[in-house]
């Protein structure tokens, strides 16, 4: 990421825009550590949570430099889960969004990566809070059946399932064994399920039909940015499933707690939300969060 573009995210993201120096030091001293260190580093999270960053994770280091990489999504997370809740991470990467939801919210977690190397730092994430009563861990990838495919390995948050006919052209990658998401959820009842899977959401969708029927499940925040054209899917897809299943796309504005209608189709990450006006109750009671001094 260039520097122009990293000093254009500090002036638009919500939590620095107006503290774009201190943003611009967290990025100078991060970038400081990297070229003369090879070890990762602790940092402060949200509310007594920690998160380990290691060189070369590049979407992490969103966080530090930010407070919350995925502003709208993670706050939206922030604001609805409870003790009570159950969240399934789907592609938790290191898992960011299960340490908000566990760490944070103290919900029970599922978090599922299908990255051996990945998954080694979820865990790591996961002992370091102390969350293991509160999250189960899957180190497999999801999709439509069970089989085995293969990943790349090597592109951090961006690995995802190989084609075949780019596995010729790919120098490092992996099988992973990929299960259904109805038989890792099984008979329990989510709130709220993030999924981000690298154009492989349709997929996913399609091995989870009787999690996406439970009632408990109200809110799904999943990725749509055109990459399951590589999988032969489009993101109006993805959308009518989601549609099918009683849910309708939101944006979520944080500092007011207010959620907006969207239809925009376009927009890198969505909220799809059913039972809006219990969505909407349950957001505008949480507790407020505070991150980089920013209490909302």
């Amino acid at each position: 990421m260039g520097i122009l573009r990293i000093l254009k995210n500090f002036r638009t993201h919500p939590l620095t825009r107006n503290k774009v120096i201190s943003a611009c030091w967290r990025y100078m001293k991060w970038q400081l550590h990297v070229r003369l260190f090879n070890y990762p580093v602790i940092y402060p999270f949200v509310g007594n949570t920690q998160l380990i960053v290691s060189k070369g994770m590049r979407a992490s280091t969103g966080n530090v430099y930010c407070g919350l990489q995925e502003f709208e999504e993670m706050s939206f997370l922030l604001h609805f889960l409870s003790e009570r809740d159950l969240f399934v991470d789907v592609g938790a990467n290191i898992g960011t969004f299960t340490l908000l939801a566990s760490g944070h919210r103290k919900s029970r977690s599922i978090a599922i990566e299908p990255i051996p190397a990945t998954f080694e730092h979820l865990k790591k994430n996961t002992s370091i809070n102390s969350l293991e009563p509160l999250v189960h861990l899957h180190n497999k990838g999801l999709g439509a059946e069970k089989k085995m495919l293969k990943f790349t390995s090597m592109w951090d948050t961006y690995n995802n399932v190989i084609t075949e006919d780019a596995v010729k052209n790919e120098k490092y990658f992996i099988e992973v064994e990929v299960v259904t998401l109805d038989s890792i959820v099984g008979d329990q009842n989510p709130g709220l399920m993030k999924i981000d899977v690298e154009g492989f959401e349709y997929e996913v969708l399609v091995g989870g039909s009787n999690t996406l029927k439970k009632e408990s499940l109200k809110a799904i925040i999943i990725e749509l940015n055109g990459t399951g054209k590589r999988y032969g899917h489009s993101d109006q897809e993805i959308h009518e499933i989601l549609a099918g299943n009683g849910f309708s796309k939101y944006r979520y504005s944080p500092f007011e707690r207010k959620l907006t209608p969207s239809p925009d189709l376009t927009e890198s990450n969505a909220i799809y939300l059913r039972d809006v006006d219990f969505v909407r109750k349950k957001v505008e009671a949480a507790e407020p969060v505070t991150i980089l001094n920013r209490t909302y």
